[in-house]
């Protein structure tokens, strides 16, 4: 045998769905099933309420009256949905369902972010995105609108606008700054660094940057490449070796350009690199040209001529002892 059901005030069921009250709050309200309401409205003929239609809604005591038309109005306005709800007293699933109903096309969490932006900063995204096309950064423009870095992303990311890399982004403060301020900003570094060895890794990462770059390429060493290929040598100007650049390489010799008045033998770089080189199989010629006033050059024929019949000899017999050896300007060998 069934238990006896619960009595409840169909009058009063009615009145209370009439005035706002959804179906889940009164079931919750006289703990009954939802099919036991929905019996009592339908006997008293009350015809059911659509999600979309304007409604009495009802939050866990009284009815809020709320029209589908208002509701698009302030999202439209840039409220995103849960502010909607929040000033209505709604939930944010009633507020969707009524944008449904009014075919109002919903914003992504990204548009809702900059719409409430420019309500509360009257800075349009426009502005922001000029602004830091202009050269001020993500985090100059959070800290002069008062607001977080992120958002300041989102606005640009919602104009198109890809975000600067470290590299970028240094290049762009350095052109913003004065010569000396540059120095300024300069110095901190060099003083952090100085005192400090470079590691293996990171020379030799320097040396294949290098290879290309025509700024490293100092007097005489385009003279003597050109001389080199004119006699049908296969020239490398510049070629990485390990943490070292060879300022022309013809294998098995690597031609070096010293300019200094020392003797290279004498400086300990230029012996460790001397070593290095030939424990790597090259033989190492130094072209010695001190003599060289700044932006001329002193090769001599005789100087020329000495190189190549070295790198000839040198390719001839590849088997030959590794050595170094230091040639003057002149042709002459350096004791």
């Amino acid at each position: 045998m069934a238990p006896p059901r619960k009595p409840l005030n169909a009058d009063d069921i009615v009145r209370r769905y009439l005035a706002g009250e959804s179906i889940s709050a009164l079931t919750r309200a006289e703990r009954v099933g939802k099919e036991r309401i929905r019996e009592i409205l339908d006997a008293a003929g009350v015809e059911r309420r659509d999600a979309g239609t304007a409604v009495a809604l009802s939050r866990w005591g009284g009815g809020v009256d709320v029209s589908a038309a208002e509701v698009a109005t302030l999202y439209r306005s840039g409220l995103p949905g849960t502010e909607v709800a929040q000033r209505l007293g709604v939930s944010v699933s009633t507020v969707s369902h009524l944008l449904d109903e009014q075919g109002v096309p919903r914003r992504s969490p990204a548009e809702d972010a900059v719409a409430k932006f420019v309500r509360t900063t009257g800075v349009t995204a426009e502005e922001v995105a000029r602004r830091y096309l202009g050269g001020e950064s993500e985090k100059a423009l959070a800290e002069a609108l008062g607001v977080w870095r992120s958002t300041i992303r989102i606005v640009l990311t919602e104009q198109g606008i890809a975000a600067r890399g470290r590299s970028d982004a240094l290049e762009v403060r350095l052109a913003q700054l004065s010569v000396e301020e540059r120095k300024r900003l300069a110095s901190f570094a060099n003083t952090a660094r100085r005192g400090q060895r470079a590691s293996t890794r990171e020379m030799t990462a320097k040396a294949v940057a290098r290879v290309d770059n025509p700024c490293w390429t100092g007097l005489g060493e385009a003279e003597i490449a050109e001389l080199l290929s004119a006699h049908s040598l296969a020239v490398e100007p510049q070629r990485a070796e390990g943490p070292y650049n060879i300022d022309v390489a013809t294998w098995p010799v690597a031609v070096e350009v010293h300019r200094h008045t020392t003797h290279p033998m004498r400086q300990t770089r230029i012996r460790e690199r001397a070593v290095y080189l030939a424990d790597q199989g090259w033989r190492v010629l130094y072209v010695w040209c001190y003599r060289s006033a700044a932006g001329q050059w002193c090769f001599s024929d005789a100087a020329a001529e000495e190189v190549v019949t070295h790198i000839q000899r040198a390719q001839a017999d590849p088997t030959s002892v590794r050595e170094y050896r230091v040639v003057r300007c002149t042709g002459q060998d350096a004791p």
